[in-house]
Formats: C-alpha cells, sequence, structure tokens
C-alpha cells in the first residue's frame, strides 16, 4: 500500500494545532482506504502545542517529532528524513498558522502527485499588494532572473512533493538559515535546479496570524538560504530557450488597505539610520544610491548587482548581507507606499516587468 504524509511544522502554536489538524485528517479521509496516510507533527514549541498535538484523535495515523533545536528549516528537515525512513510516496507540508487553509488543499495538492506525473507542486495564493514582499521583491525575480522559471510564489509556505524529490532533497547541503526560514527557497531551488516536474495550483486568499515583526529575521534568513543554496549548484543560470510558467493569476487582492504603514515607514526609518551610519563601501556596494526611496530602475540594479556577486563574489562578508537587509526593507516599503495609489494589475506589472529585464540582462551577461 502506497503512502501519504502531511506534515504541520509547529512552534508555539497551541491556539490553532488542534483546527489545522483537524482539517488535514478530513482531507486525508478520502484517501485512507486505499493509502496509508500520515499526519506528521515536526514540532519545537516551548508551549502546548505537542502536547495537544499528541491527544488529538484522527482517522490517519499520527506521528510526533520533537527538536530541541528551533527553525522551521529544522523541522522539515527532519520530515525529510521521515519520509525517506518510512518510503513516503507523497508528501505535503502545510503552515500550522494558516487560518485560511481548507480541507479540500489536501486534494489539490495530491491531485497533481498522483494523477499528472507531477514531482513538486507549488501554491497561487491570491495575496493584498502588502503582503510577500519577501516574494515580491527577492524570491520570484531571483529564481526567474536565474533559471527562467515563472514560478511566481516560490516561498508560499505549502508545498507537496513525490518519493523522488524526497530522495534528492535528503541529499542536498544545508546551512544554519536554511534550518531556519530559508528552508522554502531552499526547497524551490532545488525542485528547480534538479530538473523535477513542477506545477503549480490556486488556493484563493491565504490568511495567516500577522507575521510582519518577523520581516526583518525572515528576510535575512531567506537571502542568505538562497545564496547558500544559489551556490551549491553546478550551473548557476539555467539558460531555457522556452521559459516554463507556473504563475496562474495571483489575483492581487484589490484592498488598498496598508494596515501597517506606520509601522512600516518606522522600520524603514530604522534601516535607512542604520546605512547612514555605515561606511560609503556598504552604501554602494550594491548600487544603492543612499535614499528614503528605491525606485524600480534602482532595484532592478540592486538586484541584478546582487545576482553578480552571488556568481562571482564567494567572500560576501557578514556586514554586506546585514547592509542588503536595510536596502530590501526601504525597497519593501517604498513599494507599498507606491502601490497605495495605484491598482491591483499595476502593482503586480511593477514586478513582472523588473523580474523580465532582469532576466533578460543575466541571459545577456551569459552570452559575453
Amino acid at each position: 500500500m502506497k503512502k501519504i504524509a502531511v506534515c504541520v511544522p509547529t512552534y508555539n502554536e497551541s491556539d490553532i494545532i488542534e483546527t489545522t489538524v483537524k482539517k488535514i485528517d478530513n482531507g486525508l479521509q478520502y484517501y485512507d482506504s486505499t493509502y496509508e496516510t500520515y499526519i506528521v507533527n515536526c514540532d519545537n514549541s516551548i508551549d502546548e502545542t505537542g502536547k495537544i498535538f499528541q491527544n488529538l484523535k484522527t482517522k490517519s495515523k499520527k506521528i510526533y517529532i520533537k527538536s530541541d533545536e528551533i527553525g522551521k528549516g529544522i523541522n522539515l528537515i527532519n520530515f525529510f528524513e521521515f519520509c525517506k525512513e518510512k518510503s513516503i510516496d507523497y508528501a505535503i507540508t502545510l503552515d500550522a498558522d494558516v487560518i485560511s487553509m481548507k480541507h479540500n488543499w489536501i486534494n489539490e495538492f495530491l491531485d497533481k502527485l498522483i494523477n499528472e506525473n507531477v514531482n513538486y507542486v507549488v501554491p497561487s495564493y491570491k495575496r493584498s499588494r502588502f503582503e510577500g514582499s519577501t516574494t515580491n521583491q527577492f524570491a520570484y525575480p531571483l529564481l526567474y532572473a536565474l533559471t527562467g522559471k515563472k514560478i511566481r510564489q516560490p516561498i508560499g509556505g505549502d508545498f507537496a512533493f513525490d518519493k523522488s524529490y524526497i530522495d534528492y532533497i535528503v541529499k542536498q547541503p544545508v546551512n544554519d538559515a536554511i534550518k531556519k526560514y530559508g528552508i522554502d527557497i531552499f526547497m524551490t531551488l532545488n525542485a528547480v535546479y534538479g530538473n523535477f516536474n513542477i506545477t503549480s495550483i490556486e488556493l484563493d486568499k491565504k490568511i495567516h496570524k500577522p507575521s510582519f515583526g518577523k520581516m526583518y529575521n525572515m528576510f535575512g534568513q531567506v537571502l542568505n538560504g538562497a545564496i547558500y543554496t544559489i551556490r551549491s549548484q553546478k550551473n548557476i543560470i539555467l539558460n531555457n530557450k522556452e521559459e516554463d510558467n507556473y504563475s496562474q493569476n495571483i489575483n492581487l487582492i484589490r484592498s488598498r488597505k496598508f494596515v501597517h504603514k506606520k509601522k512600516a515607514n518606522e522600520l524603514l526609518q530604522t534601516s535607512y539610520e542604520k546605512l547612514k551610519s555605515k561606511d560609503t563601501h556598504c552604501l554602494n556596494n550594491f548600487g544603492y544610491t543612499g535614499g528614503k526611496i528605491i525606485n524600480d530602475k534602482e532595484w532592478e540594479n540592486i538586484m541584478y548587482n546582487l545576482i553578480n556577486k552571488i556568481i562571482k563574489d564567494r567572500n560576501m562578508k557578514d556586514i554586506d548581507f546585514e547592509s542588503f537587509v536595510d536596502i530590501f526593507i526601504i525597497r519593501a516599503v517604498s513599494y507599498w507606499n507606491r502601490a497605495q495609489r495605484i491598482s491591483a494589475k499595476d502593482a503586480e506589472k511593477i514586478i513582472t516587468n523588473m523580474s523580465e529585464n532582469l532576466r533578460k540582462q543575466v541571459l545577456k551577461k551569459e552570452e559575453v
């Protein structure tokens, strides 16, 4: 009998773990007569999350894996190892804090793996223009520029993958950033560079507990994890003649309500002051001109300089990483402030146009 496993990586999710697990168990009921199904809680909480999970009654088998090391990546690495050990055929990982999760997500993911010969499935969510800055300003443009793969939400947090991907990913090297929030970009980059069959599914809105306060640290870990993963590849730039499109329709939510505007601009000011206090080298290292606003063209130039550094400069220092995080904060808030005044379609066009321009520059540089 083939096996399905769904992972819920958790850190202090005692308020929502029961609801999440019940939705997953409900979604797996369609498969429990023909598959051996598991719900796996990979946990490093210091609250009652693990205890609540272990006391829940489910039709699927429950597995609890505890880690003393904190990080989403540690939890997913433990899940990969579980899947490898148990010879899991199809696996899904779902963020525990997603309030909008529906039980039919299980079927959406598994249908692609089981019926369409797909190895790796990414989500396509409807998102507010004031969310997903790491995706919009960094992860999508970077991945597209280097590989030609239009995976619009490569770090969506929820993924599905098959046994062949599991066998591959457990062998890939990781660093400390990947053990934390760098895990999502690590997973998707490896799916691309590993030449797996990838597709996306539309999952409506993604609403999770507020994470704006984590933005600074989260981006730093995604940045570090991406650079480490890219540099681990034999061929960094993929010259795909026909670019695959996994974007589907993002359908950015039309609302222009910028709920964290005050906090965002306070964060911008903090990053601006930090950059001002550094020497000229730090200010100019990525092509940042030193302003409080980073427009589209300047950010495109900054991203292009970053890509060149990833490929050529193997000795980037910690101070360079720190500077880039602050530059990113200024860009993210610059984009948000502008996005208030334009349509959702135009806000999305900024991201896609920049990404296409970056791809052209990278390929042109590669031809020289």
